[in-house]
């Protein structure tokens, strides 16, 4: 069993990840690789899109489409985008000590009521409840002050393994990004999570995305 089959299974219903029924898409080699059709039913279709033209910086965006809504957000590099999953995409590094989870969570309220830490607090628990939250706080991400949670729980071996839970309001629903990896290397990728909040897009009801110019000025 792999790292992160140890830990996703370690903390129940929140991520399964199975690394190699999917094809690996990276940003290093999107532009020749899509996502086939799901062998699971699955609430997402994914695809990689690399923006950019002459003159401006490139980026690798997961696509993803659900309810006739998309969502982007950045591939960075040396991430690998799976979605053995039905109801979530995973982007994990090549030695699967870390991953990145996207999820919509459909039983949390959208319609304009404003997310709390106690309502997002039993969305977390549900999902993993021997999980021991060590901070909760809030985290800018598109425009607002999202509930975020910093948290601790232990696989089978009794091993601790940290996370990160940010939860934001959009058009298309609650969004919840978690960042799952091994407690040594918390600090320094968490700011890997910031970027990828930073650079989420939602499409609106017709499925438009507008992605951001990044002109090369170098």
């Amino acid at each position: 069993m792999s790292t992160i089959q140890t830990i996703v299974k370690a903390i129940g219903s929140l991520v399964v990840i199975g690394l190699g029924v999917w094809p690996i898409l990276t940003a290093d080699n999107a532009a020749a690789q899509v996502l086939p059709a799901a062998t699971v039913p699955s609430a997402f279709k994914a695809e990689v899109k690399t923006v950019g033209g002459p003159g401006q910086i490139s980026a690798t965006y997961a696509c993803v489409s659900r309810n006739g809504y998309r969502f982007a957000f950045r591939i960075l590099s040396g991430l690998r985008m799976d979605l053995t999953a039905p109801d979530r995409v995973a982007l994990v590094n090549t030695d699967c000590s870390q991953a990145y989870i996207f999820r919509v969570q459909d039983t949390l309220p959208s319609n304009g009521t404003e997310l709390t830490h106690d309502t997002c607090r039993d969305t977390l628990f549900s999902q993993h409840p021997d999980a021991k939250i060590l901070e909760e706080f809030s985290q800018p991400a598109m425009g607002q002050l999202c509930p975020a949670f910093d948290f601790t729980w232990k696989g089978k071996k009794g091993v601790v393994r940290r996370g990160r839970a940010v939860f934001l309001v959009t058009s298309a629903g609650v969004v919840e990004f978690s960042l799952l990896s091994d407690p040594a290397l918390f600090e320094s990728v968490r700011k890997d999570l910031n970027i990828l909040l930073q650079s989420v897009r939602v499409s609106d009801a017709n499925g438009k995305l507008q992605f951001p110019v990044i002109f090369d000025k170098s």
